[in-house]
């Protein structure tokens, strides 16, 4: 009898990520649902409505990723690679857009951007071993065997 093998850390941090990102989503769709009874105007009515729209859908995406990985779906972890890059792209995008907030001391800007290089390059490592880590390869390897042909 063959085992399944257990549950790999890039893949149980990615489930925590989902969760996390998943919940931020709803908090926002909750503030949104807020704006969307006190919105007056017209066009602030479609905005907020559209807001809705996507913000269910974000909630959507990241649940539906998060069961598949619960499921070792194969389609669920590159689902999760494409989010998370996505995420990262963003992420960089945002850094290299907005600079570095505030006008602080040497100090606090030095701080700031080791912190996230330090955050880019954590997250970059996790998206290395969920997509090519061979315990994540393992994991969502099939646990059974294919069918032999008839002779």
């Amino acid at each position: 009898m063959e085992t399944t093998p257990k549950r790999p850390l890039s893949v149980l941090i990615s489930q925590i990520v989902l969760v996390l990102y998943a919940l931020l989503f709803l908090v926002a769709l909750g503030v949104a649902i807020l704006a969307f009874n006190v919105g007056t105007t017209e066009a602030s009515f479609v905005a907020i409505a559209l807001a809705l729209v996507f913000l269910c859908g974000l909630v959507a995406l990241f649940l539906v990723a998060f069961w598949g990985l619960m499921k070792r779906k194969k389609w669920a972890r590159w689902m999760t690679i494409g989010l998370f890059v996505l995420m990262l792209l963003s992420s960089l995008a945002n850094q290299v857009l907005k600079g570095i907030p505030g006008s602080g001391s040497s100090g606090y800007v030095t701080g700031y951007l080791f912190g996230s290089l330090l955050f880019m390059a954590l997250f970059a490592l996790l998206i290395w071993r969920l997509a090519l880590g061979q315990p994540a390869t393992n994991y969502f390897a099939d646990s059974e065997p294919e069918a032999e042909p008839e002779a």
